[in-house]
């Protein structure tokens, strides 16, 4: 095993960092990272963060923000935000309060023009076959006045006035009424946003990007490593574990000696030292994934570090944006490139000619840390299986995948999002419609349950799903049923019972948790980022009221699972 990647050191720093590792570059991952590195005490505390992530910042659903329905609530997607739609959750203070930080953070990275940040309404839509135009929620009736009334033309005028929109004219439009306002609603560009806000925290230079790198478990105090041998072993592994398979903790001994556990594929580490407290994490093992070039954002890596050990440095890519520009910003010259973070590829940051170090697929090492985030997503079940036997990890349900399209009309069309029941017995779908500022329309929906991916990489969609997701938006509006399609895709997104995973996880020192948002994540990535900074940093939380999700002592929620 190769040696730990350490922190990149400055003269200025204090010798004792407080060292976080942030496993996920996914929206809480990335918003976590933003909110430690620019924390009030981040400076006096030394608080220096590493980011791993396998594919690229906002690889899974992140970047692609999907639908995913619960219930007979409307849920948000395609980076869609709203202020009180969580109201009557035990996570409303955290929608709320996130809502806020979105405006501000758009405020001072100029998110209207680096990732499309803007007001907007938002209708829920029943349509379907043989439907009628109907009213809105102010009770108006389908159908025109005719005759002596005022003839064609005036009967024509008032079927526009009870479309829900001006774009929304498809002959299956029925009943429909406003849910949201411009001052409870608005819109980003989930990737971009991201992207924008991990280059801010890169910035203040307390960030580092370990990328192409596989997190594979924790080391703790006792030298013992709890890890996936694994990503998805052939019998089950992690999965089996993950669907309540018995697992039986396999020790591994702190010289290097470790036994398998053949049903699920895992290292185990005993539940309490040798001196009877808690484990504490003290590093985050990670693998060259060979999905992509394994990287750093920051500073050199020294002799017998991740890869051969040579200089690897990585800067801004200042070269001129082109086509990969991200899409909602207005086009040159008026956008005449005043912004650093406008552009979209993934990595951010291009590896010089010269003096560049890869990782062979499969080395492995660990990197240090004092206090270990997981934010993973939709792979939260196989982190844990890096915690200690004896630790409660709750099944995490994986196997939700939500397909979406982009579409390009001819002409842009307003801000109003579209919440559809679109009903076409024996068939349903509720498809969700979103214009962009950049002219695109992106629409989502047509979810089905298939096994998680080992990587978001392999997340592919379904193409009759898409085809599916375009016959109905053409239905909806004749601007969509000639528009060009763009992009067809797919994510899984993470849930857990009825309220995220946010705190401390129990029964280990160390090892903080923010995922199990489902479709919110992009929503309440700000304040899940900023909770969890305030407890890493400060040792409680007093931007917001935690109760409703949130065991004392800042411990992720565990009751009902």
């Amino acid at each position: 095993m190769a040696a730990a990647p350490s922190p990149s050191s400055s003269a200025s720093l204090s010798p004792d960092p407080l060292n976080v590792v942030v496993v996920g570059g996914g929206a809480i991952g990335v918003a976590t990272a933003y909110y430690l590195v620019t924390h009030p005490k981040a400076q006096e505390k030394n608080i220096q963060v590493t980011l791993i992530e396998r594919s690229g910042i906002a690889a899974a659903a992140s970047g692609k923000a999907q639908l995913l329905q619960f219930g007979k609530g409307k849920a948000g997607a395609g980076g869609f935000l709203a202020s009180d739609w969580s109201d009557h959750t035990p996570y409303a203070s955290l929608s709320r309060l996130s809502f806020s930080l979105h405006a501000h953070l758009a405020s001072i990275l100029g998110g209207d023009v680096t990732y499309g940040y803007r007001p907007m309404r938002a209708l829920a839509v029943e349509a379907g076959e043989g439907r009628k135009a109907g009213g809105g929620k102010k009770g108006r009736a389908a159908g025109g006045k005719s005759g002596k009334d005022g003839g064609e033309r005036e009967g024509e005028d008032e079927e526009k006035r009870n479309r829900p929109d001006e774009w929304v004219d498809g002959d299956v439009i029925g009943r429909w009424e406003e849910i949201g306002t411009p001052t409870t609603c608005a819109q980003l560009h989930p990737f971009c946003f991201l992207h924008t806000l991990f280059d801010a925290a890169l910035a203040t230079g307390r960030l580092r990007l370990l990328m192409g790198y596989d997190a594979r478990g924790i080391r703790y105090d006792d030298g013992e490593v709890v890890a996936a041998t694994d990503a998805v072993p052939p019998s089950g592994g992690w999965l089996a574990w993950l669907t309540g398979t018995p697992v039986s903790p396999a020790p591994v001994a702190a010289g290097g000696g470790e036994e398998n556990d053949p049903a699920g594929g895992m290292r185990r580490s005993r539940s309490r030292t040798s001196s009877g407290k808690k484990p504490r994490a003290t590093g985050v093992l990670v693998r060259a994934s060979g999905e992509v070039p394994p990287t750093t954002s920051q500073g050199s890596l020294d002799e017998g570090a991740v890869g051969s050990g040579a200089q690897l440095s990585l800067q801004p890519d200042t070269s001129p944006a082109d086509d990969t520009t991200c899409p909602h910003a207005p086009p040159a010259p008026s956008r005449a490139h005043s912004h650093p973070h406008v552009r979209m590829p993934t990595p951010s940051y291009h590896i010089p000619g010269s003096g560049t170090s890869r990782a062979d697929p499969g080395e492995e090492s660990v990197v240090p840390a004092d206090v270990v985030v997981l934010a993973t997503g939709a792979w939260a079940g196989e982190a844990g299986g890096w915690l200690p036997g004896a630790v409660r990890w709750p099944k995490i349900a994986y196997g939700h995948r939500s397909h979406s399209i982009i579409l390009r009309p001819k002409d842009p069309v307003s801000p109003t999002a579209l919440f559809v029941t679109y009903r076409n017995p024996p068939h349903s779908i509720d498809p969700e419609i979103f214009p962009r500022p950049d002219g695109n329309v992106y629409v989502c929906g047509a979810s089905d349950d298939v096994v998680l991916p080992s990587s978001a990489a392999l997340c592919a969609p379904d193409p009759a799903s898409c085809e599916l997701l375009r016959g109905v938006a053409g239905k909806l509006s004749t601007a969509l049923d000639g528009a060009v399609e763009h992009k067809t895709q797919a994510c899984w997104v993470p849930r857990v019972g009825d309220r995220p995973l946010i705190g401390w996880v129990g029964g280990v020192e160390g090892v903080a948790v923010g995922t199990g948002h489902t479709v919110w994540g992009i929503l309440n990535s700000p304040a899940t980022g900023k909770v969890l900074s305030e407890l890493i940093v400060d040792g409680e939380v007093t931007c917001l009221d935690s109760s409703g999700f949130m065991e004392k002592g800042g411990k992720m929620w565990s009751k009902g699972w």
